[in-house]
């Protein structure tokens, strides 16, 4: 789970485990704001459990999901929404 409480510019961590997921999947942190989704970043796993940096500058509630891009033998699949609050 992600940090849930930041203060603008602060920077959050958090983490996602899929199990089985092949190396080098591609990957998107995307973060819901004001009823839009916008990227924040984009890479690939090197395992199955992979860590994510993420900050935003101004005060709000922002929600965090990781997209797991589907291939050949994974199912593209969203991870839960995770809440962030920046005050």
């Amino acid at each position: 789970a992600p940090t849930s409480v930041l203060s603008p510019g602060e920077r959050g961590r958090g983490s996602c485990t899929a199990a089985g997921l092949p190396a080098g999947t591609p990957l998107i942190l995307r973060y819901l704001s004001g009823g839009t989704w916008r990227t924040l970043a984009s890479g690939s796993n090197s395992a199955s459990t992979f860590p994510f940096v993420y900050q935003f500058p101004s005060k709000g509630f922002y929600q965090l999901r990781v997209i797991l891009s589907g291939n050949r033998v994974y199912a593209g699949t969203n991870s839960v929404l995770m809440p962030v609050t920046v005050r």
